[in-house]
C-alpha cells in the first residue's frame, strides 16, 4: 500500500503477508501467504483480494488488515461452489470486474474462468472447459483455453485474458461468448 500522506508520500507498507511461509488468515503480524501472484481491488468496500497461487486459495485482506478466505479448499482441483466448498488448480490471475461487482479469476491448469460473487463466495464458472486445452471461441464451456494467466475487465462487463499457451488476447463478453482479439498461434 502506498501511503497517500504528502510527507510519507514514499513511503511503502506492507498490509497483509509476512516473512514466514503459510496460508495462516488473521491479522497482519499472524498472516501469511504461500505465494500470491496477483491483486485486485473492490474500490467501494476497499477490500483487497489475492490470489494465492500456491494455497488454490483466493483471500480477501480488509481495510483492517484481516485476511480471510474468501473461496477455495484445502486442495487443488475444479468445483464450482461456495467459499472453501469450491476448489481451484493453479489461480493465476484476477480482476473486479465493476459491472457486476465480482471478481473474476483466471485458472492456469484447470484451463478456466471463474467469477466470485464476493458478498457470499459463490463460485461459478464464465468459460472453458475444465482442464480442456485448446483454442476455441465460442460461449461458456463451449470456449477453450490453454494456460490463461492474467485478466482484466472494463467498465462494460466485457473481460479480456491473456491465453498464454495460444499466445492470444481474448475477450469474453458480458453475454459469455468467447472471441479471440489479437496475437499469433505458435
Amino acid at each position: 500500500r502506498l501511503d497517500t500522506d504528502a510527507e510519507r508520500a514514499r513511503m511503502v507498507t506492507t498490509i497483509a503477508g509476512g516473512f514466514r511461509f503459510g496460508g495462516h488468515d488473521g491479522f497482519h503480524e499472524f498472516s501469511t501467504f504461500e505465494c500470491c501472484n496477483d491483486v485486485s481491488v473492490d474500490p467501494m468496500s476497499g477490500d483487497l483480494f489475492v490470489v494465492d497461487v500456491g494455497s488454490h486459495k483466493i483471500k480477501r485482506v480488509g481495510p483492517d488488515g484481516s485476511i480471510g478466505l474468501l473461496a477455495g479448499g484445502p486442495s487443488y482441483g475444479y468445483r464450482d461452489g461456495n467459499g472453501a466448498r469450491a476448489r481451484f488448480f493453479c489461480p493465476t490471475g484476477c480482476a473486479w470486474d465493476r459491472m457486476h461487482r465480482r471478481l473474476v479469476v483466471v485458472e492456469r491448469y484447470n484451463m478456466m474462468v471463474r467469477a466470485i460473487d464476493v458478498e457470499t463466495g459463490e463460485v461459478t464458472s464464465i468459460a472453458g472447459r475444465n482442464g480442456t486445452y485448446g483454442h476455441e471461441d465460442g460461449v461458456g464451456s463451449s470456449a477453450l483455453f490453454c494456460e490463461p494467466t492474467h485478466v482484466t475487465a472494463d467498465v462494460f462487463g466485457n473481460i479480456f485474458i491473456t491465453d498464454y499457451g495460444n499466445a492470444f488476447i481474448r475477450k469474453i463478453a458480458p453475454s459469455r461468448e468467447v472471441t479471440t482479439v489479437r496475437g499469433v498461434n505458435l
